[in-house]
């Protein structure tokens, strides 16, 4: 039975679908309803904000995995790129050095496995209000624009090592549980700014802070903004020879007494920061 008018897709949008869901069953046999729903988010013209839907049934990763690589199916992709909302992906989603055309989004999504993309290269990343106990592996990323892992909530390690960022990496709101290494972006060239900061998912909806309760690095990072830590909770953050050109903020850090903080040989253009907010004798270290 056909859409009413009101609700049909755009015929530049139906044309799209038909030819990415023919290619689906061609090549898997068959396709979950939440599947078809990822290719209708892709194949559309209209780039809406990623929505919680509640429930998050599966979609598997080697479905996504031939959504994002494979050159017939990318050529019915809009330019707003791969969209996946309110799912649950199955396994490992590998798409290491893959240069892959379009930006991916996923949001509202639980990863039952690790998302990697080592040495990939890609026009921008978003993973929003995203939940995962494994990892999450960008190290060597070549984006074309900004990293967004706003209201994360992570128990495994986010690795950004020696990544090239064109714009920002964000994390407002974000939650790493991870107790050794939560967040690794050692040796990074970010061209824009780094938010550690707190952010609303949704309109209307509460902040949340940002907060780590594992060890976070940016040791020879470099950053071509600002470094914003803002109301963030840290357990430890080693930021030694990193170069920032823009200000470090530090200002109402909680819990700051028991944050470790190492910026040995770092450099910052401007400090903008408030007492309170420095850690306790013996965890500050700033020679070297």
């Amino acid at each position: 039975m056909s859409l009413p008018p009101e609700t049909a897709p755009p015929p530049i949008e139906a044309a799209r679908i038909n030819a990415l869901k023919k290619l689906a069953a061609n090549h898997f046999g068959k396709i979950t309803p939440a599947e078809e729903k990822v290719i209708e988010l892709s194949a559309s013209t209209i780039n809406n904000d990623a929505k919680d839907r509640g429930e998050r049934p599966e979609v598997r990763a080697a479905f996504l995995r031939w959504l994002i690589t494979d050159a017939e199916s990318a050529a019915h992709i809009d330019p707003a790129g791969v969209r996946v909302d309110s799912s649950t992906i199955t396994s490992i989603l590998n798409l290491d050095f893959c240069k892959i055309p379009f930006r991916i989004r996923l949001g509202y999504c639980t990863l039952n496995g690790d998302l990697s993309l080592i040495a990939a290269e890609i026009p921008g990343l978003q993973l929003l209000s995203c939940s995962t106990s494994q990892d999450i592996v960008l190290d060597f990323l070549r984006t074309e624009s900004s990293v967004y892992l706003n209201f994360l909530q992570s128990q495994g390690n986010v690795r950004l090592a020696h990544a090239q960022i064109a714009g920002d990496l964000c994390l407002f709101g974000a939650s790493l549980t991870a107790t050794d290494k939560a967040l690794q972006v050692d040796a990074a060239r970010i061209a824009g700014n780094v938010f550690l900061t707190p952010g609303s998912p949704a309109i209307g909806a509460p902040y949340r802070q940002f907060s780590s309760s594992g060890n976070i690095n940016f040791v020879g990072a470099e950053i071509g903004g600002s470094f914003e830590c803002l109301e963030a909770a840290i357990g430890a953050m080693k930021c030694d020879m990193m170069r920032v050109k823009g200000s470090l903020m530090w200002i109402r850090i909680l819990q700051s007494c028991v944050t470790d903080l190492s910026l040995a040989g770092a450099s910052v253009g401007t400090l903008r920061d408030d007492r309170d907010s420095w850690p306790a004798k013996g965890h500050l270290h700033i020679l070297g």
